[in-house]
Parts: structure tokens; C-alpha cells; sequence
């Protein structure tokens, strides 16, 4: 039998209420209440031994691969393709 079942803590937390109804919305969409989604989170936590969202901000590099994925180099030949791909081995 889970030992936590036994007794349930309450978690109290101040978020700003936009935030709070947003969340709910989307939680809803998926079946989720808020209580489920702080179970989840908390679960996770201790599952991993840590907090289970990278919790940094990307530095320039990996900003520019991510928006190079959302914006797809595009290519009027496949000639002009591999040339590209050749260039950009040559870095």
C-alpha cells in the first residue's frame, strides 16, 4: 500500500489568476485538474531527483538552431541543397 496514501499533505501555492484559469483551461483538455498536475510535477520530482524541466535560458547558439528548425531553409533545386549542406560542412 502507497505510504503517502495514508495521509495526504495539503500544498498551498500564490499564482497570479489569469495564470491559474489558462492552466486549468489546458488541464481540462487533457483530464487533468490542478491537483492531478501538482501530483504529476511532484512525482516526477522525486522519481528523477530533480526537477523534471530544464530550468535555463539557451544561450545564442541554441536560440539560432531552434529558429532555424522553425524556419526550414528552403531550396529551389537539389543541386542547391547539397551545395548548402557542402558549405555548411566546410565551417
Amino acid at each position: 500500500m502507497n505510504t503517502l496514501a495514508k495521509k495526504d499533505e495539503y500544498v498551498r501555492a500564490r499564482v497570479p489568476n489569469e495564470l491559474k484559469v489558462q492552466a486549468e483551461r489546458i488541464l481540462k483538455e487533457v483530464g487533468l485538474n490542478t491537483t492531478d498536475a501538482i501530483r504529476l510535477l511532484l512525482t516526477q520530482v522525486v522519481n528523477r531527483g530533480g526537477f523534471p524541466l530544464e530550468l535555463r535560458t539557451p544561450n545564442r547558439t541554441t536560440i539560432e538552431a531552434m529558429n532555424s528548425v522553425a524556419e526550414p531553409k528552403k531550396f529551389s533545386s537539389a543541386q542547391e541543397l547539397f551545395t548548402d549542406l557542402e558549405d555548411d560542412t566546410d565551417d
